[in-house]
């Protein structure tokens, strides 16, 4: 009988003081991933792992990510699309903690030739005992594209507020065309449920979250979360509650 192999992860990465270098197959993410995240996720047979080169650095006090690398193309795996990626992140005032990020795709198109995608986005994360504060904005254009032009845009933002044993929490998120596969966005829903089946997550939703925990101690908890959906013409709507409650004895 024949066996065959296949390397499944092949690199070679180097660790110096500040400076983390890989080259061969990595992931990566950048903040919360809205921006990019490369990652391998065998249950779901999902797998957007680079290969080529990964950075990672630290000039104080800014936290530096550069990657450059390719990916098959999604249509057609034996091509390669091709990608390159940097991002910034710095912590102020000892409580805040802002991020910058930018990528550029060349995405091979069925004529082999290539469309290109350029993203960039900023975020801000705020960490205090009484609340904490997450917010992402990314932009995308895409051109050389066969169905023409095309402009995305994400917004995201979650925010916790601590009152004794009593968490409240609030989300919004509003994707427009922002559905590029090396985009995780969060679903902002406890199902974690794409808004519709009929397009990709990312191309038409805005929703809203809200939140309520109870934890009188560290062997009881009670919570309460409910989230709306829907698309830009309010022909698609998703509704989504979830009561839970743990006791541990």
């Amino acid at each position: 009988s024949n066996v065959n192999y296949r390397w499944d992860e092949r690199y070679l990465q180097a660790n110096l003081s500040d400076m983390r270098i890989r080259v061969g197959s990595f992931t990566e993410f950048f903040g919360a991933g809205i921006m990019l995240r490369s990652y391998r996720d065998r249950a779901y047979d999902h797998d957007t792992r680079l290969t080529g080169l990964n950075v990672r650095t630290q000039i104080s006090p800014v936290v530096v990510k550069g990657l450059y690398g390719t990916l098959p193309n999604e249509s057609n795996p034996t091509r390669n699309d091709v990608i390159g990626g940097l991002d910034f992140a710095t912590q102020l005032f000892g409580f805040a903690n802002i991020g910058l990020s930018m990528t550029s795709q060349q995405i091979r198109r069925f004529d082999d030739r290539y469309s290109t995608r350029i993203a960039a986005g900023t975020r801000l994360e705020v960490i205090t005992d009484r609340f904490d504060i997450y917010s992402e904005y990314a932009e995308s254009k895409s051109y050389r594209r066969i169905g023409g032009e095309r402009r995305g845009q994400a917004i995201y933002s979650f925010a916790n507020s601590y009152l004794g044993p009593l968490t409240l929490s609030a989300g919004y998120k509003n994707y427009s065309k922002f559905d590029d596969r090396l985009n995780d966005l969060p679903s902002l829903n406890s199902s974690e449920e794409p808004l519709s089946e009929r397009f990709n997550p990312g191309y038409d939703e805005e929703g809203l979250l809200g939140q309520v925990r109870y934890i009188p101690s560290f062997t009881t908890e009670i919570g309460l979360t409910y989230s709306e959906a829907w698309n830009s013409n309010f022909s698609i709507r998703q509704s989504d509650l979830l009561v839970e409650g743990r006791r541990d004895f």
